[in-house]
């Protein structure tokens, strides 16, 4: 999942878009990338439904999502293409 452009996108086979019609006003903006666990396969079958565990781990590093510093420069007028490397 890809947030922090304004929107949170779906991450499908390493690629992500925005639909030109939701758009983002130029400007900076601070990105986040994550991958949390499902929380629903936390729950075992003598779970009782509503019940809380502890919050999905991310899969994806913290300096990617909570601690990031990646950005992104949305400019106006041209075809604005990010792409992210995580290592």
């Amino acid at each position: 999942m890809l947030t922090g452009l304004g929107y949170e996108v779906e991450i499908k086979d390493g690629k992500y878009s925005l639909p030109q019609e939701q758009g983002l006003v130029p400007g900076s903006y601070k990105v986040m990338i994550s991958s949390a666990t499902d929380p629903g396969a936390q729950q075992g079958p003598d779970d009782m439904p509503g019940k809380h565990g502890p919050p999905p781990k991310d899969l994806i590093a913290a300096k990617y999502n909570v601690q990031t510093k990646l950005t992104a420069e949305v400019k106006e007028g041209v075809s604005n293409t990010f792409d992210f490397s995580l290592d």
